[in-house]
């Protein structure tokens, strides 16, 4: 049962990191040099 939780905790902080990293270029990407 934990190992499940595990994973699932996992998945969630791989999915938050993608966004934050996707929305932290973007950013970049839309800010004038």
């Amino acid at each position: 049962m934990m190992r499940a939780y595990a994973v699932e905790l996992v998945r969630l902080v791989c999915v938050a990191l993608c966004i934050g990293v996707c929305v932290v270029v973007a950013g970049i990407a839309c800010t004038p040099l």
